[in-house]
């Protein structure tokens, strides 16, 4: 009896805490199966990511054969890289350390995939506390090759985790794809990597900024630029223009003479003396712009992250691929295209100190004119889609060796191709302007309706045509002065306007009012 009693118990306890635990689910399950959206996000997003992650954990993919490259810091040297971490976090509570790299080296030692063993000195990089807030074993590091030795070419590189390089192959495909168009880019490989004997896994190793970057990139001669202090004045005015491995340029009289030019022809734009042309490569500024606007990688030429070759043949400055970043906007569950939003012309790219490459483009016609082009043939010719494709068996491989170090996925192609198909569609917009026209003060008003920069070529008031091919920036608004000769009385109640965009010059009409 006492027996039965005891199960008994145990059976209703057992009941009851099923009651109890499920009340919770039935809830959850209300809840979601009630909330459109909350259902919407768990079968289109969620559960997929799950059975994403799943599958690349799971993966049968052969493990890849990368080069092993082995790093080696001794015990007193990685106390002090503690320690630099530490005082790092601990100032991190008291103020914002973005921006700012206090990281000091210390000596330590490379074995490179052939063996080779090469004397650096090497320390923490990376202004955001991810970098390096996981212990030394998972930290991003930059290094120099101090003896007579080069690690694939190279004396300065670094060893960044792929999630904090630009999310692994989305970082990876911009600086390959950059480079395939004839744009400086860091040369970038991914590479197994021993921790003091200890295999810590997938690292991506990155050339950083040398002469080396400029020949590996089929460039001779001349020197490397950025903004002083990392922009960290832009908030006030435009930042100065400062060497890499200044103590060298200012030592030789011909790279001095290159730097003083620069300066020279940038300061001159900046004071509205020269046109952007004289300082800049206008050709290679305006791919570089579209394809940013393809990758979504405006922080590319953000202030902080602006970087320079000066050519010393034609002695104008060209753009260098560096830190995308944009995948931030996705990952977060912005919409990707944002509706035809396009990143150059983004209205936070309009601050001028912050943004200056761009503030002292945007209204340059021939800039205009040749980003146009480029935007529309790169979205166009299918040359981005076939290089994506021909790293497909590469990314294959390597994604559940990633995932399985980060629990994250890292590839994101499919956002490249989405982002291109949008760029399609603004050129097959129609209504791209909005206008009036007052007889007082003879003014027009225009306002572009798209994301592209447009011509205003004419005005017409039935017979009379004129001319007015003013461009326009996407969402511009704009008064445009236009005289007539014609009496107030006979100006009709209605005028015709004609625009185009400026590649290709498809011509668009627009009836407005007069008032």
């Amino acid at each position: 009896m006492k027996t039965f009693s005891k199960k008994k118990a145990i059976g209703i306890t057992f009941v009851v805490i099923v009651i109890i635990l499920s009340f919770p689910g039935y809830v959850i399950y209300k809840t979601i199966r009630n909330d459109h959206a909350l259902n919407e996000h768990i079968k289109n997003r969620l559960i997929p990511n799950i059975k994403d992650g799943l599958s690349l954990y799971f993966s049968s993919e052969e493990e890849p054969v990368l080069p092993v490259i082995q790093l080696y810091i001794g015990k007193s040297e990685l106390e002090n890289l503690e320690q630099q971490i530490v005082n790092k976090i601990e100032q991190e509570k008291k103020e914002s350390i973005f921006g700012s790299n206090s990281f000091t080296f210390v000596p330590a030692k490379i074995v490179d995939d052939k063996n080779i063993e090469h004397e650096i000195k090497i320390r923490i990089r990376g202004d955001m506390t991810s970098n390096f807030n996981h212990g030394l074993e998972n930290a991003t590091y930059r290094f120099n090759v101090i003896d007579s030795s080069f690690i694939y070419g190279k004396k300065k590189l670094s060893l960044v985790r792929p999630i904090l390089e630009n999310h692994g192959f989305y970082g990876y495909l911009f600086y390959k794809y950059f480079k395939n168009e004839q744009l400086i880019s860091n040369d970038i490989r991914f590479v197994k990597l021993k921790f003091n004997s200890e295999d810590i896994g997938v690292y991506m190793l990155e050339e950083g900024f040398s002469e080396e970057l400029i020949t590996s990139n089929d460039r001779k001669g001349g020197i490397l630029l950025r903004f002083k202090d990392d922009c960290s004045n832009y908030y006030n005015s435009y930042s100065e223009l400062v060497p890499y491995q200044k103590k060298k340029v200012l030592a030789d009289s011909t790279l001095l003479r290159q730097l003083d030019i620069a300066h020279t022809n940038f300061d001159a734009v900046v004071k509205g003396e020269q046109s952007p042309s004289d300082c800049f490569n206008i050709d290679l500024y305006a791919k570089y712009f579209a394809l940013c606007d393809i990758f979504m990688s405006h922080h590319s030429y953000a202030c902080f992250n602006a970087k320079f070759w000066f050519n010393p043949g034609n002695q104008l400055l060209e753009p260098i691929a560096w830190d995308p970043i944009n995948f931030v906007r996705y990952k977060n569950g912005l919409d990707l295209s944002y509706k035809g939003h396009n990143y150059t012309f983004d209205s936070v790219c309009d601050n001028k100190c912050r943004f200056p490459i761009h503030y002292m483009l945007r209204k340059d016609s021939s800039f205009l004119d040749a980003y146009s082009e480029y935007l529309y043939h790169y979205a166009h010719n299918g040359s981005i889609q076939n290089f994506i494709a021909s790293y497909s068996s590469e990314i294959r491989v390597l994604e559940p060796l990633l995932f399985k170090q980060n629990f994250e996925t890292v590839d994101y192609p499919e956002w490249i191709i989405e982002r291109m198909a949008e760029i399609k569609r603004l050129f097959l917009a129609s209504n791209v302007v909005q206008a009036s026209y007052y007889k007082e003060g003879n003014v027009l008003k225009v306002k572009s309706m798209t994301q592209l920069p447009i011509c205003i070529k004419t005005i017409s008031f039935s017979d009379t045509i004129i001319n007015i091919n003013q461009m326009l920036l996407p969402q511009e608004e704009r008064k445009i002065q236009v005289l007539i000769d014609l009496n107030e009385e006979d100006i009709p109640s209605q005028f015709k306007l004609m625009s185009s965009f400026l590649f290709p010059e498809t011509e668009f009409k627009y009836k407005g009012i007069v008032y």
